[in-house]
């Protein structure tokens, strides 16, 4: 008997070494979490490391003000991790890269090319390729850091939510761009871009608080990790589409006979890609959409059969011609392809693609590309003409 409780107080020890709990824990107290990065270029030639902490703010300071949300460091260093380590060094808390969202790349450093800085955010423990990566247009990373939102000081965490909006996906941001310069392809990179919005009618920003960022397109970012160009909010939605992307996408357009503008929102995006292969290479392109009609500034009653067809014509007309410029545009001015267009020709005429491989930087500017779009209204609301037109003042 006494050896049987001898037994089992021995096996209780033993089992208290494994329930010892948080001998080589890290407390929260002691870590600074890393809400975002920012990388610019000084004029040095040197990168300058900007980070967004996260901050505890749910009591007043010891002056009797309320604590900010959010504090950011900046440091610099001949590389990334130089200025990485220098920010350590400033820190009183060992950082915690494991809350961090987005990355921020000024532009000045993204048009001498991202090589130099992208290899640390794939190759460290803490890396993160889940993450948010967006490019400030005509600015630095640092000062978009160190601006705030209405909705908090932590800007990093609130561009995330911002980008979210958009209805694409935006923690895949980093793992996409790392793909399409990366694969057998050959295709370049869009990146979401962000700039700085002034006031719509003054055109001032009377205070810090106000210096708020928005998305206004993508960045092209070339094979070579290099920034050769933007595309614009709508530019950006068309890309999308041909890249199949989720996104949110509308049209508008002017009515010559309902002497007006009309707007949709297009779903249910369909793209279809076939090549040809002569002394250039032929890419026909079908596009298809539904459309909802969100405004009618026409003088059209859109519960005639004709008008309807009407709409659908020209917003047909109206999207292939933006597609078509797009095409040409990136064609002409940016040589990349963007929109994968090396990638549809790898997989479904694998044959041909090896022939174009080695070449297809040079080929994809002289592709020849003929747009098809086909559009049906499927809703148009519960009235059929504006409500402040009398029945007399509407086209049947």
């Amino acid at each position: 008997m006494m050896r049987k409780k001898q037994a089992g107080a021995l096996l209780l020890c033993i089992s208290l070494v494994f329930v010892g709990g948080c001998w080589d824990s890290k407390e929260l107290n002691d870590q600074a979490l890393q809400v975002g990065t920012g990388i610019d270029l000084n004029e040095e030639g040197e990168f300058v490391l900007s980070n967004q902490f996260s901050l505890n703010s749910s009591g007043p300071s010891s002056e009797g003000n309320s604590q900010q949300e959010s504090y950011t460091e900046m440091t610099k260093g001949d590389n990334v991790f130089k200025a990485s380590a220098a920010m350590q060094a400033r820190i009183t808390r060992k950082i915690n890269r494991g809350q961090r969202t987005s990355i921020a790349i000024g532009e000045k450093l993204a048009r001498e090319g991202l090589k130099q800085i992208i290899d640390i955010y794939t190759r460290t423990p803490e890396a993160q390729l889940r993450n948010d990566l967006f490019i400030v247009k005509g600015g630095f990373a640092a000062d978009l850091l160190n601006s705030s939102t209405p909705f908090g000081s932590l800007s990093q965490r609130e561009y995330f939510k911002l980008h979210q909006a958009q209805k694409e996906v935006a923690d895949v941001t980093l793992m996409n761009m790392l793909r399409s310069v990366n694969g057998d392809s050959q295709s370049g990179a869009i990146v979401p871009a962000m700039e700085r919005v002034q006031a719509p009618i003054s055109g001032e920003q009377k205070q810090k608080k106000q210096n708020k960022y928005a998305y206004t397109g993508v960045a092209v970012i070339n094979n070579d990790l290099k920034l050769v160009g933007f595309l614009n909010n709508e530019e950006t939605a068309k890309a999308l589409w041909l890249l199949k992307r989720p996104h949110i996408q509308y049209a508008s357009t002017y009515i010559p006979e309902g002497s007006g503008l009309v707007t949709a929102k297009l779903s249910s995006l369909k793209c279809k890609i076939k090549a040809g292969f002569g002394e250039n290479t032929e890419l026909h392109i079908a596009m298809k959409a539904n459309a909802e009609l969100m405004e009618n500034g026409t003088n059209l009653d859109l519960l005639s059969v004709a008008n309807l067809k009407l709409i659908e014509q020209a917003l047909e007309l109206h999207t292939r011609k933006q597609f078509t410029e797009l095409i040409h545009k990136v064609q002409s001015e940016y040589k990349t392809d963007i929109f994968n267009f090396g990638d549809t020709i790898f997989r479904y005429y694998p044959s041909q693609w090896r022939r174009l491989q080695n070449r297809w930087e040079s080929e994809f500017p002289k592709a020849a590309v003929t747009v098809k779009v086909d559009i049906k209204v499927k809703r148009v609301g519960l009235t059929g003409g504006p409500v402040q037109l009398k029945e007399g003042e509407l086209e049947h």
